[in-house]
């Protein structure tokens, strides 16, 4: 003998499509508007990173050149240094050499050996 299988029928809901596409819509809009908000974040977060480290070595050059500023104002070895290398003055009695770079193609002479 055959048993009969019961089949219970369910009622599902109907579906309103307009919430549907409502939710949807919004979804999309949020999904647009906050991945390029986040997308700006961290691009101005990466630019402002960069001139941190920027500001940061320009304080350290400023506060080296207000040392040399110091020097330059009231060591007179200093004040010395730079009359010298950048005016090129020179003590009585001191001489200047001026030394020519050597040459890379040097001639070789028979006794060496090339390499």
């Amino acid at each position: 003998m055959k048993q009969k299988r019961y089949v219970q029928k369910v009622d599902l809901p109907e579906i309103n499509y307009k919430k549907v596409v409502v939710i949807v819509i919004i979804s999309f809009m949020f999904y647009v508007f906050i991945s390029n908000a986040v997308i700006k974040y961290f691009s101005v977060k990466q630019k402002y990173n960069i001139l941190k480290q920027k500001l940061s070595l320009l304080k350290n050059q400023n506060s080296e050149l207000k040392k040399e500023l110091l020097l330059l104002k009231t060591d007179p070895a200093t004040i010395e240094y730079y009359v010298r290398k950048e005016l090129g003055y020179m003590k009585p009695g001191e001489k200047l050499y001026i030394l020519k770079k050597a040459q890379e193609n040097k001639k070789s002479y028979p006794n060496e050996k090339n390499n």
